[in-house]
């Protein structure tokens, strides 16, 4: 009977390690779950700011394209058939 009593105590530390442990883990997710949050906002505002530039670069590019067969056109006028 002692051995038995001894036994049940044993595996009432370890349910309690182990509760102690999930709760541990829980805390952990809790916490992980909002660095990830943190992690997607970054992303999200990088990946916004990325994209902002590419239109400023392609515009940019539209404009240079422009002003390029503007002067060549310019110069065709100005110069003949030799520019």
């Amino acid at each position: 009977m002692t051995s038995l009593l001894r036994q049940i105590e044993i595996e009432t530390i370890t349910e309690e390690k182990c509760l102690s442990e999930l709760q541990r883990l829980y805390q952990e997710i809790e916490e992980t779950k909002g660095r990830l949050s943190q992690q997607r906002k970054l992303l999200l505002e990088m990946r916004t700011g990325v994209g902002e530039a590419h239109k400023q670069i392609t515009k940019g590019r539209s404009d240079c394209i422009s002003l390029t067969k503007m002067c060549l056109s310019i110069g065709v006028n100005v110069k003949g058939k030799q520019y």
